[in-house]
């Protein structure tokens, strides 16, 4: 598991940044909101598809499914082709590498701060404290827990199907969506633990989904189009790094306050998407500075 997960890795950041070499920078939104509704529809369509494929089959039939659908992955991944150019430094200078770009441009730093922070409160909607929330405010039974996970997965696709609708080329006006997505989200988590009505839960659920999903994609195209396309596999590489170390320790810290009071836990997540958000609005015009 841990050599999976190392090697995933690898993976994500190169495969992130594989986009820009592949389509034009105005199309690059549209093509992120099309990779992101395509992986959020896989991923609905999974969950019940795996639970079948659990009851009907044996773990070793399973495994073996996995292993072709890596496989076939393998053999279209060699299809693409892109006509880059690496340069070659040393070890020790490309680990640092990202991180220098990342201080270099105003508006990288200031999407790592606000990825930090809503980093620190995505564990909130771990399985585990959403279970809690379920049990003990809701005084629903376990189902609620799914039906919960699948309002806020639609709401993602929709999210992606309205980015698609929309044409944004500006890079002003991509920030200023960042922005609003992460104030929303942050208001909508404030609700949804200071409103524990069942239907209600729901629907907020659904518009967090809409409007992270907004926000995220507009973010990612932000990077992606920040620096040289031959250093972004290092950028995403040093983002990503950060955005899985603030999720576990989201989940310690917020496991933590929902051990003692559930509410508090998803009161402290809204707070911290809101600020992240002030952040983004106050910082504006030092972010589009360059």
């Amino acid at each position: 598991m841990a050599l999976i997960a190392f090697f995933d890795g690898w993976a994500a950041p190169v495969q992130s940044s594989m986009l820009p070499h592949l389509v034009d920078k105005e199309k690059l939104l549209k093509w992120n909101s099309i990779f992101n509704v395509t992986d959020q529809m896989i991923q609905i369509a999974a969950y019940p598809l795996g639970s079948f494929l659990i009851i009907s089959w044996d773990a070793t039939g399973l495994l073996w499914l996995s292993f072709s659908l890596f496989s076939l992955s393998i053999v279209f991944m060699q299809a693409i082709r892109i006509n880059a150019h690496s340069s070659k430094t040393k070890q020790k200078q490309g680990l640092k590498e990202g991180w220098k770009l990342i201080w270099h441009y105003p508006r990288l730093r200031v999407l790592l701060v606000m990825e930090v922070l809503e980093g620190m409160a995505a564990g909130v909607w771990a399985s585990a404290i959403v279970y809690v929330f379920v049990k003990e405010i809701l005084n629903k039974n376990e189902a609620w827990w799914g039906y919960i996970n699948s309002s806020f997965f639609v709401g993602t696709v929709l999210g992606g199907f309205v980015l698609l609708k929309i044409s944004v080329e500006q890079e002003k006006s991509l920030y200023h969506i960042v922005t609003l997505g992460s104030l929303l989200s942050g208001f909508f988590t404030l609700l949804f633990g200071v409103m524990p009505a069942p239907f209600l839960t729901l629907l907020l659920s659904f518009a967090i989904g809409i409007a992270l999903q907004i926000s995220a994609t507009c973010s990612y195209t932000l990077t992606q189009t920040a620096v040289p396309l031959e250093k972004l596999s290092k950028v995403l590489s040093a983002t990503l790094s950060v955005s899985y170390v603030t999720f576990g320790l989201s989940v310690l810290l917020l496991g933590a306050v929902a051990s003692l009071n559930v509410t508090a836990a998803f009161l402290t997540a809204g707070g911290l998407i809101v600020i992240s958000g002030c952040v983004g609005l106050f910082l504006r015009n030092y972010a589009l500075a360059n």
